[in-house]
């Protein structure tokens, strides 16, 4: 145990990890939330136990319920955890008091990644995206980056965050709570329905194509497009909803056409989404004219993949429609700095590299989602601070190579 206090300026809520990474991480963490506060790190410490018997429970428990500031290493054990549950659970029970639509004073940090599917409903209901934290969170999460020496610039970066929404979090006015966690579930809710994924689908049928282009990708509908045809005969969607499902979304394949109106309506999002474009539609002027008036609203929880058809006279065609016309029917996208995002919408000729990058899409559109979806419900926890000086160990190195 690291501190015996009931009052912890923030508790560190996790299920088994390396003691020696957590260790470091709670000590950099309550070093830049004392900066934050300019106060002392007496007053800004943090609260961690190792120890997993009953009084080590009975510990957590006082101190989770009289802390500021709760702090979820979120990972998938975390999420199977029974003291992480109750834990959570006691903590959120003070939160009863607050006033409707006041951001919660939680600061969720990826410990590891996880899908954002995984996330329980009562954990989505707190708003954090990792992406605003940095890339290279998003992609190892704070283990990762505590112990791979090449990322201590973005370790640095994460722990800065991380403290600034611990201090802002702190402004609000908290009650100390009950200790007993009588009466709360002993684990995280699991929902049996998953959330809807959209593909969109935007392609020529074989009797809609126009000259030139390879005849063989298509067939009565765009949701038969085949571009990787020689490669498999399975309809892009169809493949696309197999990636979809393994990543526990439920897949909807439906034609982007079909769906433009619904689309284009939607303020707050009914789900994230991937819009599968055949390039040889913006040769269409209609056609690129509804996806310009796209990309011109704020829809970043639909991502955009291009697709390019593997053979026939219709690739090469494609390849040049598409530089023509890519940073004038995308500007928005265009100008979006992520390396999988600007792959996507080069065109994309080899399927194995196509499920790569599609991968990566639909985790930025799920963690999309999840962050309009918060912002919907609640208040950013982050405020502008003035950066004291760094000082002190907070940045360290002393990783460890333990397993998270």
């Amino acid at each position: 145990m690291i501190r015996t206090d009931p009052r912890p300026f923030f508790f560190i809520s996790h299920s088994t990890v390396d003691p020696s990474v957590l260790f470091r991480v709670s000590r950099d963490l309550t070093s830049r939330v004392a900066q934050v506060i300019r106060s002392t790190q007496e007053a800004a410490r943090g609260f961690i136990e190792f120890s997993t018997d009953d009084h080590a429970d009975t510990a957590s428990l006082q101190a989770v319920s009289a802390c500021r500031v709760l702090v979820p290493l979120l990972s998938p054990r975390y999420l199977e955890d029974r003291r992480c549950a109750m834990e959570w659970g006691v903590f959120n029970r003070r939160l009863n008091d607050l006033p409707v639509r006041t951001a919660p004073p939680i600061v969720p940090a990826m410990w590891v990644p996880i899908w954002p599917s995984e996330i329980p409903e009562e954990i989505l209901e707190v708003p954090f995206d990792p992406l605003d934290v940095g890339g290279a969170y998003a992609e190892f999460g704070l283990y990762g980056l505590a112990t791979m020496t090449q990322y201590k610039k973005d370790y640095r970066n994460a722990i800065d965050n991380l403290g600034e929404r611990i201090g802002a979090a702190s402004r609000i006015d908290l009650p100390v709570g009950a200790d007993q966690p009588t009466g709360l579930p002993s684990s995280f809710s699991r929902s049996p329905d998953r959330t809807p994924f959209r593909i969109f689908v935007a392609a020529w049928t074989a009797e809609t194509a126009p000259p030139g282009v390879d005849y063989g990708q298509y067939g009565e509908s765009p949701l038969n497009w085949a571009p990787y045809a020689d490669q498999s005969a399975k309809p892009i969607g169809e493949s696309t909803a197999q990636i979809v499902e393994n990543l526990r979304y439920e897949a909807q394949v439906i034609s982007f056409e079909d769906s433009l109106d619904q689309i284009m309506a939607e303020e707050s999002p009914a789900g994230p989404g991937i819009l599968l474009l055949d390039p040889a539609m913006l040769s269409d002027p209609e056609m690129a004219g509804k996806l310009k008036r796209l990309d011109a609203l704020p829809r970043p929880w639909i991502r955009l993949v291009i697709p390019l058809p593997s053979r026939g006279a219709g690739a090469s065609d494609s390849v040049v429609a598409l530089g023509r016309c890519i940073e004038e029917v995308f500007p928005q996208r265009s100008r979006e700095q992520r390396a999988r995002v600007q792959e996507a919408l080069t065109g994309i000729r080899d399927i194995a590299d196509f499920e790569v990058i599609l991968t990566a899409l639909i985790d930025i559109a799920g963690r999309q989602y999840l962050k309009a979806r918060s912002q919907a419900s609640g208040q950013p926890q982050r405020e502008r601070f003035e950066r004291p000086p760094l000082f002190g160990s907070a940045h360290d190195d002393g990783g460890s190579s333990g397993r998270p």
